[in-house]
Formats: C-alpha cells, structure tokens, sequence
C-alpha cells in the first residue's frame, strides 16, 4: 500500500517537517498521542514520490537529482506530471523522463537538494546574508 506522505518547510522552525497535509499545515502524532499542526510555506510542499535513491534518501517532488555517470554529470529536477499521471524528473535539457526510468537504486542518483531550499538560498543572498 502506498505511503502518503508530505514534506514542508515550517514556518515556525525554519527546517523541514514531515507529516499528513491539511490544508497547508502538516500534522504530526507524537509519542503520546497528540497531533501538532506546524503551518509551512506553501511554495515549498512536497508529496513522496515512494522512490528512494540506493542509500534510501525518499525522494520527495521538488527535489534536485544528481546522476553520476561514467561519461557524464546530469540533474533533474522532479515533479508530478499531470498528463502522464507520474512521477518524473526533468533534466536541464528540458527532456522529461520517469521517475522510474532513472538508475535510482544503484547509487548512481543522489539528491543533491530541492528547488525551495535553493530559493531560499538565492533569497538570502539577495538580501546580504
């Protein structure tokens, strides 16, 4: 059965939370039995492909791959594609692949980031941080 699961970025903890989406906050169960709702920026929202890379990093939508061949380096980045009903990662060519086409498993993809983190970065340095 398939994992649903969401990753954003907390608004009040600057750092990534996982959990169930409601709206645009994320719930949490702890230990005890509590739920938590961290509201996240919406931009930075993410559902888990249910792909992991072969040292079992989840690969969740947004995220940057990184392939490292014999010859060559390439990226993607991956995303829903809607026409398709699938996951797939887009390369800097702008070629779509699936997801599922992409050597994951074998440790020849890493993820390397995500498009939020990396907007918030090029944000910062704008801004003099």
């Amino acid at each position: 059965m398939r994992d649903y699961k969401f990753r954003g970025w907390s608004l009040w903890n600057d750092q990534w939370i996982y959990g169930s989406l409601i709206k645009k906050n994320l719930t949490m169960d702890n230990a005890i039995g509590v739920t938590d709702f961290d509201p996240v920026a919406e931009e930075s929202i993410g559902e888990y492909t249910g792909c992991r890379t072969g040292d079992g990093t989840e690969i969740y939508e947004g995220d940057i791959l990184q392939e490292s061949g014999d010859l060559e380096t390439r990226y993607y980045t991956v995303r829903w594609d809607e026409n398709e009903a699938m996951w797939c990662a887009d390369d800097e060519d702008g070629y779509t692949h699936p997801l599922c086409d992409l050597p994951i498993e074998n440790c020849m993809v890493t993820v390397i980031g995500n498009l939020w983190e990396r907007k918030m970065e090029q944000r910062r340095k704008d801004d003099g941080y």
